[in-house]
C-alpha cells in the first residue's frame, strides 16, 4: 500500500480534489458510492423524513424503511435517532442489534469495504464505525461503548463475540503513513495497513487505544486508558502506556 495511486482509490481527500467531478458527483460518491441516482433519491428521502423522527413512530418508520438502504438487516433491529449512514449498501446487520442515537456507520471505499454487526450486539450513542477502504466486523453479543471509534483504512478490523468495550475506546486499523520523502506531503506517500484482531470475551476498560497490527487474545482484559501497541496473549490482563501484561487469568 505504499503506492500513492493505490491510496487514491479510498482517500476522501483525493475524492474531494478530483477536478473531473462536480460537487454533486463528489457528494454522491461520498454518500452512496457507485449506486445510481434513484438510490440517492431514496436515501435522501428516507433519512430526511425518518432519521430524526421522535418516539415510537420514529422507531417504527426507521425499522421499516432503513432495510431498503442496507445490504442486510435482520429481525428485531432497533434504530436510534440521527444515525449517519454512508455507503449503506455495504452494511450488514444481524438480528436483535441496537444502534443508538447519533451513531455513525460509514462503509466508504471500494468493493472490499464494508461493515458487519453480529446478532445481539449494541452500538452505543455517538459510536463511530469508519471503514475507509477496509472492513469492520463485529461479532455476536458485543457491546461497543459510548463515544468509541473503530477505524479501518485499507485493512480488516475484527472484534469477536461477547466483547465488552467501555466508553471512549479507539481501534485504529491502518494509517501508519510512510514519511521517508520530504519533497511530497506525507499524505501522498502511502500507508502500511495490517489490521486489528480482537478475540472473543475480551473486556476493555474506558479509554483504551489499540494501534494497527495488534492482536488481542480471547478472554483477556485491557485496563482503563491503556495504550496497546503490541499483541496481548489469551487470558492476559494488560495495563499501562504502553500496555504490558501484569497478570494472567489462568
Amino acid at each position: 500500500m505504499n503506492n500513492p495511486e493505490q491510496k487514491q482509490a479510498t482517500s476522501v481527500h483525493f475524492e474531494l480534489y478530483d477536478e473531473k467531478k462536480s460537487s454533486f458527483q463528489k457528494y454522491k460518491s461520498l454518500t452512496i458510492g457507485d449506486k445510481g441516482f434513484f438510490f440517492l433519491l431514496l436515501y435522501d428521502t428516507i433519512t430526511a423524513l425518518f432519521g430524526n423522527f421522535p418516539g415510537a413512530a420514529g422507531y417504527f418508520f426507521r425499522k421499516k424503511f432503513y432495510r431498503l438502504l442496507l445490504k442486510k438487516v435482520g429481525r428485531g433491529v432497533i434504530w436510534g435517532r440521527n444515525i449517519t449512514l454512508r455507503h449503506p449498501h455495504k452494511i450488514e446487520i444481524e438480528d436483535n442489534v441496537a444502534v443508538n442515537d447519533f451513531a455513525v456507520l460509514d462503509a466508504y471505499g471500494g468493493e472490499t469495504s464494508g461493515i458487519k454487526i453480529g446478532e445481539g450486539s449494541l452500538v452505543s450513542r455517538n459510536t463511530i464505525l469508519n471503514s475507509k477502504g477496509g472492513s469492520i466486523e463485529i461479532g455476536k453479543r458485543t457491546n461497543l461503548g459510548m463515544m468509541s471509534i473503530i477505524f479501518s483504512r485499507d485493512c480488516k478490523v475484527r472484534v469477536g463475540n461477547d466483547v465488552l468495550m467501555s466508553a471512549y475506546c479507539y481501534l485504529m486499523g491502518g494509517g501508519s503513513h510512510s514519511m521517508d520523502r520530504t519533497d511530497i506531503p506525507i499524505s501522498l506517500q502511502g500507508a502500511e495497513c495490517k489490521g486489528i484482531e480482537i478475540g472473543d470475551n475480551v473486556w476493555f476498560g474506558s479509554g483504551v487505544r489499540v494501534l494497527d497490527g495488534c492482536k488481542i487474545g480471547k478472554d483477556s482484559v485491557i485496563g482503563t486508558n491503556s495504550f496497546v501497541n503490541t499483541d496481548i496473549p489469551e487470558y492476559g490482563i494488560a495495563a499501562g502506556i504502553p500496555a504490558q501484561v501484569v497478570k494472567m487469568r489462568k
